[in-house]
């Protein structure tokens, strides 16, 4: 059989999107189901077994659907998360007191946290300083370890935002420089959370803004690191940096997908669907009259 028009291959995916929404909407049906029925001292009965002696459906494990791309800082807790267990630290009372002073003392303060033992000390003090826009920063931040999972989206999404901020080009090139260095990195690295931290840097890159980012992000388009969850995070940060040469390299893989035979899996072909879409927005966006 001939190889699917780009319309045919389209109407595919809208049909793997319809299933996929269809078994999600049967899930939700499954979790509204009533209670089970309480016996006379008010305990839950317990489910039947089936013939084959296997659980009922409400027991069985459920695969989750894939989200379609982590969020920056996914291995961050929030303050909340930490609890006033952390209240009578000393160290962290002095962090939280010092982005409470808006005083350039209380800046400086931020500034000496950086360098702390102390993982929370340093994960409020990044926030405290990208929160007051405090660009002059992005060189110790460049400096500071990613090697802690609790500290290093913070740290990258930091160097994002501020190198966006930041009205001074060497201040941009010293974030885009450590954006570029640290996602070679965690390619390479291949621990639990370097692909949530490569992630958080492609979309730090994309709030950066720079010209310069668009050149590295452009091959991970070929799927072999990132999978299409991932390659749609590539191609929103490429939408944000707006490079006009980005618009090749994306019109290529949106000529992939669209030849590529439709997926037996619906979930699959949702998030082909996704991605043709983030295409589509990208490359209409580069097209448009400057």
């Amino acid at each position: 059989m001939g190889a699917s028009t780009p319309a045919a291959r389209r109407k595919a995916i809208v049909w793997g999107v319809i299933a996929a929404v269809a078994a999600a909407i049967a899930l939700v049906y499954v979790d509204a189901r009533p209670a089970p029925p309480r016996d006379a001292r008010g305990a839950a009965a317990p489910l039947a077994e089936d013939a084959s002696g296997a659980a009922p459906a409400s027991r069985r494990a459920t695969t989750p659907e894939p989200r379609a791309a982590p969020e920056a800082g996914v291995a961050r807790r929030s303050h909340d998360e930490e609890g006033d267990d952390l209240s009578d630290d000393p160290a962290v009372r002095a962090v939280r007191a010092a982005a409470a002073d808006e005083s350039p003392a209380g800046t400086r303060s931020l500034l000496q946290s950086l360098d702390s033992s102390d993982p929370v000390v340093r994960l409020e003090a990044v926030d405290a300083l990208v929160e007051r826009r405090h660009t002059a920063a992005i060189p110790l931040l460049a400096k500071m370890s990613t090697s802690d999972p609790f500290v290093a989206p913070t740290i990258i999404e930091g160097l994002g935002r501020l190198g966006e901020q930041a009205s001074d080009d060497r201040l941009r090139r010293v974030a885009l420089d450590r954006l570029i260095g640290l996602l070679a990195e965690e390619k390479q690295r291949g621990a639990p959370e370097s692909m949530g931290n490569a992630l958080t840097v492609v979309e730090a890159l994309g709030a950066l803004r720079h010209e310069g980012g668009a050149p590295v992000l452009e091959p991970e388009l070929d799927g072999s690191f990132f999978d299409l969850a991932g390659q749609t995070t590539v191609v929103q940060a490429l939408a944000r940096i707006a490079r006009p040469a980005s618009r090749g390299p994306l019109e290529a893989l949106r000529a992939r997908l669209l030849a590529t035979p439709p997926s037996d899996e619906a979930m699959t072909n949702a998030l082909v669907g996704e991605l043709l879409s983030n295409v589509d927005v990208a490359v209409g966006a580069l097209s448009a009259p400057r």
